[in-house]
């Protein structure tokens, strides 16, 4: 009788928590989620990316996701990374699995480095980005502007390098805005013509006029 008890209880228990549906094709995967509590919602995430997640103990919420057609599994988890964040958590990659921890204590973590292309989620990475054309110490205002309420950076002047942590989306911001300043500057270049049907100072107004500021023009003879 009491192993009858057990196996029921067990059974409730798994029950209770909600199931996804895998399409034909096995990177995909259809969720309907309503009213769901997140802890639930931790557990058919990490079978579904094959990763272990580990929650703090006084995690409390619900979630709700339909979504009316298959998904990649990679979108999951970006839903999945969403979903914490608007609770005021973070998840922090580790490679082997994946830690809940609260928005304020994410930087602190030992969080993934990355470099190269970013694909723009919400999980929090630290990206070091070494300016070729500017000083760090001329982009450290843009930079400390433009980080997330969670995000950090650290300027090591002795290398001209940048660390930042932030959400991936947020450093994607960061880095194109400065791709753009971190350029080479403009070369100036000297060019001479010979002029043989026009007046030399009447071409150079006119050029003068046309042109943007920086050319300068000079007539020798």
């Amino acid at each position: 009788m009491r192993n009858r008890l057990i196996a029921l209880s067990m059974f409730l228990i798994l029950s209770s928590i909600p199931e996804i549906s895998y399409s034909q094709e096995p990177t995909s995967v259809q969720i309907n989620f309503e009213d769901v509590d997140i802890k639930d919602f931790t557990k058919v995430v990490s079978r579904a990316i094959g990763k272990d997640i580990i929650i703090p103990p006084n995690l409390r919420g619900k979630i709700t996701i339909v979504s009316p057609k298959p998904i990649p599994k990679r979108e999951l988890y970006n839903l999945f990374v969403a979903a914490f964040d608007e609770l005021g958590y973070q998840v922090v990659d580790y490679g082997n699995y994946l830690k809940i921890v609260k928005s304020r204590e994410a930087p602190r973590e030992s969080v993934r480095i990355a470099s190269g292309r970013l694909d723009g989620g919400d999980r929090i990475l630290t990206y070091v980005y070494i300016p070729r054309h500017v000083k760090v110490i001329d982009v450290e205002s843009l930079v400390r502007n433009m980080l997330s309420r969670i995000g950090r950076v650290s300027f090591v002047r002795n290398s001209n390098a940048l660390v930042i942590t932030d959400k991936e989306k947020n450093i994607n911001r960061i880095l194109k805005i400065l791709g753009r300043i971190d350029r080479a500057p403009v070369k100036l270049q000297i060019a001479s013509f010979s002029l043989k049907n026009a007046d030399a100072k009447d071409v150079v107004k006119i050029l003068s006029a046309l042109l943007n500021r920086g050319f300068a023009f000079d007539i020798t003879r």
